[in-house]
């Protein structure tokens, strides 16, 4: 699948794509407001739904590849929302969100519900992908610490 934003940033669509045969034909297009400059999006484990956003504070709209009507996840987050990926069982999302407590891995059920997995209190970048049997959680996070020294007449 191949997701690119039109010349006038107000749309995305989404095309197939055959490495023998080039771009197929179009399987979804998602409104955008041209003035954010935010989009992601992941394709469920079966292809059959498209997890898509523009906008970093939600929500999380979910258009099916198979004709069936979109849904809205009502998921607001507080900062910029990072990378999301479908749950193996297709029935939620892990998503990342910046708090006050620092960066938080949470997984989002397509009602809404959130439940935080992992919070890295010191990171900036936190991402989880799923096993394809749904049984483990490969998670990805980046965090760093310092410490400032001022030295005079050196």
């Amino acid at each position: 699948m191949l997701g690119e934003r039109t010349d006038d940033r107000k749309h995305m669509i989404f095309t197939s794509i055959d490495p023998i045969k080039g771009r197929g034909p179009e399987l979804a297009r998602f409104d955008l407001d041209p003035g954010i400059d935010y989009l992601d999006f992941n394709i469920s484990m079966d292809g059959s739904r498209l997890a898509v956003s523009g906008n970093p504070h939600g929500p999380i709209h979910v258009l099916s590849l198979r004709g069936n009507a979109e849904q809205v996840i009502p998921a607001k987050f507080n900062s910029s929302a990072g990378d999301f990926y479908w749950a193996a069982d297709g029935k939620g999302l892990y998503v990342a969100d910046r708090t006050k407590r620092g960066t938080e891995l949470s997984y989002l059920d397509l009602h809404g519900n959130s439940h935080v997995l992992w919070v890295n209190p010191s990171g900036w970048d936190i991402s989880a992908r799923p096993s394809p049997d749904g049984r483990h959680l490969a998670i990805q996070s980046s965090s760093a610490t310092s410490n400032i020294w001022m030295m005079e007449n050196f």
